[in-house]
């Protein structure tokens, strides 16, 4: 059974918040999620039950969190790092610029 939307985000929100380092990819896909104002909001019941299975000992994400929660781990990433794990990938070299923490930021404050 596919993912739907809200699930896909979840996933994409655990990989941010449970690895010690950043894909690109990653970056990538969440400024894609989020470019989306169709795109909805992120399931926080599999995100947490995910983050649980996982060892998470933060407080559980929130509706009301979950934004500032992306935001505070956006902080620790090594963008360098993350845009060079990308940037061979990517089918248009300017779509590292998705890849920036400024812009994803505005994305998740919008």
């Amino acid at each position: 059974m596919p993912l739907r939307p809200p699930s896909l985000l979840a996933g994409k929100l655990h990989a941010l918040l449970y690895r010690r380092w950043t894909k690109g990819r990653e970056l990538y896909d969440l400024a894609w999620y989020l470019a989306d104002r169709r795109w909805p909001p992120p399931n926080l019941l599999f995100l947490n039950s995910v983050l649980h299975q996982t060892g998470w000992q933060k407080p559980p994400v929130t509706t009301d969190n979950w934004r500032q929660t992306i935001l505070q781990r956006l902080d620790q990433i090594e963008w360098a790092a993350a845009r060079s794990d990308v940037f061979p990938f990517l089918e248009r070299a300017q779509d590292i610029n998705l890849i920036d923490h400024d812009m994803l930021k505005n994305l998740l404050i919008r």
